[in-house]
């Protein structure tokens, strides 16, 4: 079975779950989840441009610790992603 709620002015549809967390709340949560997903997001684009505009003589330092914190941010991405889907 499943209910709808209205979520942004948007229809969302819930489906029904074996967890014990009230429908309500998982809207919430849902909502929740959605804007630290887009919060990551933009500061996975502000990375990327910052990224392409690096000079100078810290440059391959700089450039390892990007590429490292991307490749945070990229698993944070799918945590989140993997969680808003259950």
């Amino acid at each position: 079975m499943k209910a709808t709620l209205k979520q942004n002015g948007e229809t969302a549809v819930q489906y029904e779950t074996e967890n014990d967390i009230p429908k309500a709340v998982r809207g919430e949560l849902v909502e929740i989840l959605n804007q630290r997903l887009a919060d990551i997001i933009d500061l996975q684009t502000q990375l990327k441009q910052a990224h392409w505009n690096v000079k100078g003589p810290h440059f391959i330092g700089l450039h390892g610790r990007n590429t490292q914190s991307t490749s945070v941010l990229a698993g944070l991405t799918r945590h989140i992603q993997s969680h808003r889907a259950h």
